[in-house]
């Protein structure tokens, strides 16, 4: 008798449980595209597909607010809503139509053999066009215009190997069935739907999305496809990589090849076009000059053979302690480009460290070790040239006893601003205006930062040096290098002063504010202190052509076409 009470105590306990729960029952309402899943989260979390009657049961969910997104085929998440599960009660949602359409994905034999993945993305636009990169932007209906995208409107992918960054809307793997798909969710639009292999986009094809519509995309085999033979000094370079940008089309992105044994390579565009070219050997330094810079890929099979020379730097450190990493910063300068790279180098590193694929030209190399103490440095200048492609360069490393006293045109000390080495170290101020060098490499230039001053360059020095801040003054910059374009900030730098004494100031480390401008206008911004002087050299980007000497008027804006 105990045991039968137990019993039927436990069962009114169980009845207790189970009445406290809720139940959600999601409908789906009527529309071509339509979710083929949903997805719950709140006190409890869950996915379920649709059931032959149009709708999804949550059943035993505990009493709360919980949150409801639609799923489509592929994944893409759709529009939320809110409910609120009672105990011992039922709620339904009804999930309305929305505005999107759907794509189905095929590929020829030879692209989906080549692909390890596919799926569609999202081309870019304004400053990323051409530059392979594809931004997120949801057209018409749900999340037009700037600002972040609403939650599960796009399904969070990584960047994998597809080159198109946070662009990606959907992303797959290749199956084993094929590299068919269907995608749903899909606001009306462009999009891309990309064909990858593990070196990026084999094959892509642009199409539209329309509004409850299903799209059929069947992507052709690559159009294009590039081989030959590169020479190093007149070896075959093995482990070396070709790395093709595309600078005349918007839906390529980058491309890589990497140089076989015998120095041949090959792979295949996505579409044809304009690329520039870089060399990188032994992961030092790309680059891509003279003959290299840009080839001109056309449909069908494409040839290009290149001998390239360079040289080696063979590096020791002098006074290294191996058991502290150490930044070795290369700057490198030829007649027609100029690069900076920095590379740290711990025990172990195989000793002296060796340079590869150096582009002949002349060099200033810089060493830096902090072990619990001040920075040391040291910088020394060296040339590779066809004579010499090899050179052999020992760093002693010394801490730097030059000071920077900074002052205005009055003479009196600048306080607060910041004296930074380029790519590595930054001086302290130590009493108003002083700034010892100790941190900084020997003869490395520096950039000085100072509000209300403009932006001006010097060099760390062994001995005191002097250096006049100049104040600018109000000036507006019209933009309009490229036509009417809407830019959010300033782009370009300034070449300031001449000579020794000039410095490249990037704009956007001017304070300024963004004039409001009509449609279609040009870009406007105001400065507060623009450089004075007659005559400062605009360059809007290294690969836009030859720099412009502008002539700063007395009144009125500066005018940039």
């Amino acid at each position: 008798m105990a045991i039968l009470a137990l019993i039927l105590a436990l069962m009114g306990l169980q009845g207790t449980t189970a009445a406290a729960d809720g139940s959600l029952v999601v409908r789906f309402g009527t529309a071509k595209v339509s979710p083929s899943s949903v997805r719950i989260n709140g006190p409890r979390s869950s996915t379920r597909d649709r059931n032959d009657q149009d709708q999804v049961t949550f059943d035993g969910l505990p009493p709360g607010q919980y949150d409801v997104e639609p799923v489509y085929a592929g994944g893409v998440g759709g529009a939320h809503q809110s409910v609120t599960v009672e105990a011992g009660k039922s709620a339904t949602v009804v999930l309305r139509p929305e505005i999107v359409g759907a794509v189905q994905l095929s590929a020829a034999q030879e692209t989906c053999d080549a692909a390890v993945e596919f799926g569609v993305a999202r081309p870019g636009s304004g400053s990323s066009a051409g530059s392979g990169a594809v931004m997120v932007a949801a057209p018409g209906g749900r999340g037009a215009g700037p600002g972040p995208m609403p939650p599960g409107v796009f399904a969070p992918m990584s960047r994998g190997s597809t080159g198109f960054g946070n662009g990606v809307v959907a992303q797959f793997p290749k199956m084993p069935q094929g590299c068919f798909r269907i995608v749903g969710g899909l606001p009306p639009g462009s999009y891309l739907a990309f064909y990858s292999s593990a070196d990026g986009p084999i094959s892509i094809k642009a199409f539209e999305i329309l509004e409850q519509q299903m799209t059929s995309v069947a992507v052709a085999p690559p159009p294009a496809h590039l081989s030959g033979r590169v020479l190093y000094n007149g070896q075959p370079p093995a482990g070396a990589s070709l790395r093709f940008s595309p600078r005349t089309n918007t839906l390529s992105s980058p491309a890589v090849a990497t140089i076989g044994a015998d120095g041949r390579y090959a792979l295949s565009f996505a579409q044809a076009g304009t690329y520039s070219v870089n060399f990188s050997f032994n992961g030092s330094t790309s680059f891509g000059p003279g003959p290299m810079s840009s080839v001109s890929v056309v449909d069908g099979p494409n040839t290009f053979d290149w001998s390239v020379t360079g040289g080696t730097l063979v590096v020791s450190i002098k006074d290294w302690d191996r058991r502290s990493p150490l930044a070795l910063i290369v700057q490198s300068r030829t007649p027609t480009s100029s690069s900076s790279s920095m590379t740290t180098y711990d025990a172990q590193t195989p000793y002296p460290i060796r340079l590869v694929g150096q582009v002949l030209g002349n060099y200033t190399i810089s060493a830096y070790q902090r072990d619990n103490g001040p920075a040391a440095r040291a910088t020394i200048a060296v040339t590779l040239d066809e004579t010499h492609p090899e050179a052999f360069v020992e760093v002693e490393l010394v801490n730097n006893p030059g000071v920077i006293t900074l002052h205005d045109e009055s003479g009196s000390p600048v306080i607060g601003a910041t004296v930074t080495g380029l790519m590595a170290g930054r001086a302290i101020e130590q009493t108003p205006g002083v700034f010892p060098l100790q941190g900084l490499p020997i003869d490395i230039e520096v950039r000085i930062d100072a509000q209300g001053f403009v932006p001006t360059c010097g060099f760390a020095k062994t001995e005191a040096q002097s250096i006049t801040m100049r104040k600018g003054r109000p000036m507006e910059v019209v933009l309009n290098r490229q036509g009417p374009a809407v830019f959010n900030s300033p782009v370009g730098s300034l070449v300031v002063g001449s000579g020794a004494s000039s410095c490249t100031v990037p704009l956007s480390r001017l304070k300024y504010t963004k004039q409001p401008t009509a449609a279609g206008e040009p870009a406007r911004f105001l400065f507060e202190n623009f450089p004075l002087g007659d005559r400062i050299t605009w360059i809007l980007s290294p690969t836009a052509g030859s720099p412009q000497e502008i002539v700063v008027p007395v009144n009125g804006p500066v005018i940039i076409k």
